[in-house]
């Protein structure tokens, strides 16, 4: 009876050790920290997508989490499932609880249109305007002019899309197909401007009609017109001239106008530069490139053209083309 006694009164105190440590180890414990690999400027989805935000939490024992969109409660799980369906932005806070203390983190996000093209069908290494005699094709909230064959370079005004990248003996190809692309710049699709008239301009108009705001988009040199630049092609003398000394640019300049037909603002964007004072400072854009399109304002047209310092009696040897991408409306 005694060594009963003995047992149970040593197991009792054996547990009360184990909680004690239990609790001391947990009391211990550091306060929670959140991470999330958070785009700069915050989280972008496309009107009526799904994006799961899910928080990963240090020492993430006992907790209970909060989100808040505008100080109001909308979920009690860790994890978020954001599903605009319209263009919008988000505020959230997220915060942890438990009884090492509170930590909260606070989390952006913008709904847009996006038109990356990816919902226009190519067959591999091709370019296309759809159906053929076609005027306009579109993506995202945005349509495309066409005015003519795109086989028919010396007539063509207009944009293509495509998914070309790099060199290739069909010169159509190097007209229509982008430099090259890096493993980082994930897109398949992406559209072409090309222009056989260089005094004509490109358009670009809401589906919808309305005003809108762009936030930006992505430029490349297409292939042929980055080889004519930094090495001519045929009667187009390579940027610098034959000493290198030349101060020779191309850019292509952006036109916004709202539903009024007035011009609400310009961004210009060189896509090649060789006026620097040493030759190594001179860039011909071979990457896609970030463009910030907020100066044009509300707008429901774009008008992209381009100039040159390459001129031959009074008209620009340099060829009128640009490779675009996702192009994003974000109000």
């Amino acid at each position: 009876m005694q060594n009963n006694i003995f047992k149970t009164v040593f197991i009792g105190l054996s547990i009360c050790s184990v909680l004690f440590s239990c609790a001391n180890e947990e009391k211990d414990l550091p306060i929670s920290e959140i991470y999330l690999d958070i785009p700069e400027g915050g989280y972008e989805i496309k009107v009526n997508d799904t994006i799961v935000i899910s928080p990963k939490i240090t020492y993430d024992y006992g907790s209970s989490y909060t989100w808040l969109l505008d100080d109001e409660i909308i979920s009690t799980d860790k994890d978020y499932k954001l599903i605009p369906k319209e263009l919008n932005t988000f505020n959230y806070t997220f915060i942890v609880e438990n009884q090492r203390g509170t930590v909260s983190r606070e989390i952006f996000a913008q709904s847009m249109y996006n038109s990356d093209f990816e919902d226009l069908t190519l067959e591999k290494d091709t370019f296309s305007v759809g159906t053929v005699g076609t005027t306009q094709f579109s993506s995202g909230l945005l349509s495309f002019e066409v005015n003519g064959d795109p086989k028919e370079t010396s007539s063509f005004d207009g944009f293509v899309y495509s998914d070309i990248t790099g060199s290739n003996t069909n010169v159509l190809y190097q007209l229509y197909g982008e430099y090259r692309s890096t493993d980082d710049y994930d897109s398949e699709n992406y559209v072409v401007l090309g222009l056989n008239d260089p005094n004509k301009h490109g358009t670009i108009t809401t589906l919808d009609s309305e005003d809108h705001l762009f936030k930006s988009m992505y430029v490349n040199n297409t292939y042929y017109n980055y080889t004519a630049i930094e090495q001519g092609i045929g009667s187009i003398e390579k940027f610098g001239g034959t000493e290198g000394t030349d101060p020779d640019w191309f850019k292509m300049i952006i036109n916004g106008y709202d539903t009024a037909g007035t011009l609400k603002g310009t961004v210009e964007f060189y896509l090649a530069d060789h006026t620097a004072i040493t030759n190594k400072d001179d860039y011909t854009i071979r990457e896609w490139t970030n463009v910030d399109l907020t100066e044009l304002g509300y707008i429901s047209r774009i008008e992209i053209s381009f100039l040159s310092t390459d001129i031959f009696n009074g008209e620009m040897l340099t060829p009128a083309y640009v490779c675009i991408d996702n192009i994003k409306v974000i109000d």
